[in-house]
């Protein structure tokens, strides 16, 4: 069956595949001994009643490394839905929930990929986030609605294929459990064998179910090596990937997919609220933007050993320059080496998503790192969406006083000390030009110190001649580098000294103060 609509439509002398998205109207029937298979990325949508008379092996929804199928029903039938998912010789750690009304952990072990431990968090569990997690066994009921973790390896293959075979979700689920405290993080799952709309999620948990939950999901994204992984964020105002390679969140919650939301600022009531009406059939990725007018703003990090972080900065009619739950995503710290975030005015938690009224004025945003090792970083302007040519973006970096044009140098290199530097950094958007002016770098070329050391930025990888003088204009080291970076440690006294660097070209000078302590 391909793309089409039908107002009824038995399977009852051979077995079918859907191949395109299909809808039935009025009655879809399986006879027994009979297959309906829908197959990777396809949708099914019976909007009448669906009678399905093959038990769990009469109706198949295929999952591969492409997507998964849809079914969007509101008949309780049984059937099969399958959950690809990526596996390393590592142990991978997978968030997952199930779209059965009675499924069990035993649905998601499996002895030859090691039947590891699977877990559920608890909230209500003393200290942060990687100490709440409490074990569950094989017979362990799977609630709808809740997320599991579980991790695989495997050194013979690269993918797993999960079967959930029994009688699958469909209806209303308005009981799902949450914690009472504000700010509490959760471990919720998408229920259905369907993937659901984010922003129905965000919305209705948010504004229609009075602020139990805040509008920010965060979803595991690790690819092999767990101190590498992240968390992928999405609100109303976009999404952040988690590692340089991977997708950002596109809106659509996958069938299987577990993730984090927030307790709300009213998260009393203790629940949230998954609805039929939640669902849609773009089941493509395992964590369509809506055309809107969102001026949005990415910029990432990265240091000498491929630890990526990104944030997003927002721009749109319905935010304020205050906490907005469904536009601003607090950071989710899943990797130990490297953190990006930003700051809202008289807040001090860390925002991985800010959203921000329309772009009419001059804008300032704090943003703080936290270096887990000290070395270079770069930061990059990663992407623009719906700004005009005229915006003006700077990143200011205080400790080398530099004012680093982003639209013209989207790179910029720096060396960072081990520690959070939380009042170094801060984003300009649209400044007074004569606050800018003379402050802007024109050079790629980069020296400054933290106390011994001078730093020497090559970011061109130009061969350079460096020459440093003390402030009675004697010569006391000179050499040549042609590196990204270059430290040079002076054995000299405490003071004043001028580095002069020269590209065969251009000279460039700066005045360094030497503090004598590393």
């Amino acid at each position: 069956i391909g793309t089409t609509t039908f107002y009824d439509l038995s399977c009852n002398s051979t077995d079918l595949h859907v191949q395109g998205p299909t809808t039935v109207s009025n009655t879809l029937t399986i006879n027994s001994s009979k297959v309906l298979t829908v197959d990777a990325t396809k949708s099914l949508t019976a909007s009448g009643t669906l009678t399905n008379s093959g038990g769990t092996s009469g109706l198949v929804l295929k999952s591969d490394a492409s997507g998964t199928a849809s079914l969007i029903t509101g008949s309780s039938v049984s059937g099969t839905a399958e959950r690809y998912l990526p596996v390393s010789t590592s142990a991978i750690y997978h968030y997952l929930s199930s779209p059965l009304a009675s499924g069990t952990i035993n649905n998601i072990l499996d002895a030859s990929f090691g039947d590891y431990n699977a877990y559920k968090y608890d909230p209500s569990l003393g200290g942060g986030i990687d100490t709440r997690w409490t074990r569950v066994f094989s017979s362990t009921v799977m609630t709808p609605g809740i997320g599991y973790i579980i991790p695989y390896s495997h050194a013979s293959t690269t993918s797993k294929t999960i079967s959930y075979a029994s009688t699958l979700n469909t209806g209303d689920y308005t009981t799902v459990p949450i914690s009472t405290s504000n700010s509490d993080w959760n471990l919720l799952g998408n229920p259905y064998p369907c993937a659901i709309s984010a922003s129905s999620f965000i919305t209705e948990n948010v504004t229609t179910n009075a602020n139990f939950l805040q509008g920010n999901l965060a979803f595991w994204n690790q690819t092999s090596n767990f101190n590498t992984g992240d968390y992928a964020h999405y609100t109303l105002s976009g999404g952040t990937r988690s590692t340089n390679e991977a997708t950002v969140p596109d809106g659509n919650i996958g069938t299987g997919q577990a993730f984090f939301v927030e307790s709300g600022a009213s998260a009393s009531g203790g629940v949230c609220h998954f609805h039929n009406s939640m669902k849609t059939t773009t089941n493509t990725q395992f964590f369509v933007p809506d055309p809107d007018p969102i001026q949005r703003f990415y910029l990432n990090v990265t240091d000498e050993e491929d630890n990526f972080n990104q944030i997003l900065i927002a721009f749109l009619a319905e935010a304020t320059k205050e906490f907005d739950p469904l536009y601003d995503g607090r950071k989710l710290q899943g990797n130990p080496y490297l953190s990006f975030y930003s700051f809202i005015n008289n807040d001090d938690d860390k925002y991985i998503i800010q959203g921000l009224p329309l772009l009419d004025e001059s804008h300032s945003i704090p943003l703080g790192l936290y270096a887990g090792i000290g070395g270079d970083y770069t930061i990059e302007l990663d992407t623009l969406e719906n700004f005009e040519e005229q915006n003006t973006i700077y990143l200011e970096d205080k400790l080398t006083q530099k004012m680093i044009d982003l639209k013209k140098n989207q790179k910029y290199l720096f060396h960072a000390k081990k520690g959070e530097a939380n009042d170094r950094f801060v984003l300009h958007f649209n400044p007074q030009t004569s606050n800018i002016k003379a402050a802007v770098l024109k050079s790629p070329i980069q020296v400054f110190t933290d106390g011994k050391l001078i730093h020497v930025l090559n970011p061109e990888n130009k061969l350079l001649r460096v020459e440093i003088y003390d402030i009675l204009g004697k010569n006391v080291f000179s050499t040549n580098i042609h590196h990204e970076s270059q430290d040079i440690l002076l054995n000299n006294n405490t003071g004043y000294y001028v580095v002069n660097v020269f590209d065969g070209f251009y000279s460039y000078q700066e005045k360094v103060f030497l503090s004598g302590k590393l």
